[in-house]
């Protein structure tokens, strides 16, 4: 690996190559170089590709909720969870989800 590392230019490869917190071209194709790896996107499968977007979202969510104060960032996750659990088609669910997601609510 260290024999291979001065040699790699982390441009030539795309970014699903690439790891999301370093943009370093992750080992694994690198050390398959020359092999079509360069283009990893049409080589991953829908699963995968998911996975590498989850992946590159978490670390970007992480780096604000670093900035963010304890409760601010709790609060930004519960709105994005009660946001998604809105899109819900069910109007009784949508009505009860809306009510639960209240932090002041009596109940």
């Amino acid at each position: 690996m260290l024999k291979k590392l001065p040699e790699v230019n982390p441009k030539e490869w795309s970014d699903e190559a690439c790891d999301p917190g370093t943009g370093f071209p992750r080992w694994r194709y690198v050390r398959e170089h020359g092999t079509e790896w360069q283009n990893m996107k049409e080589q991953m499968t829908a699963e995968q590709l998911t996975q590498h977007e989850a992946e590159k979202l978490a670390r970007k969510i992480g780096g604000l909720l670093e900035k963010a104060t304890p409760d601010a960032g709790r609060l930004a996750l519960n709105m994005l969870a009660t946001e998604e659990k809105l899109a819900i088609d069910d109007p009784d669910t949508k009505a009860f989800m809306a009510d639960i997601a209240d932090p002041e609510a009596i109940f």
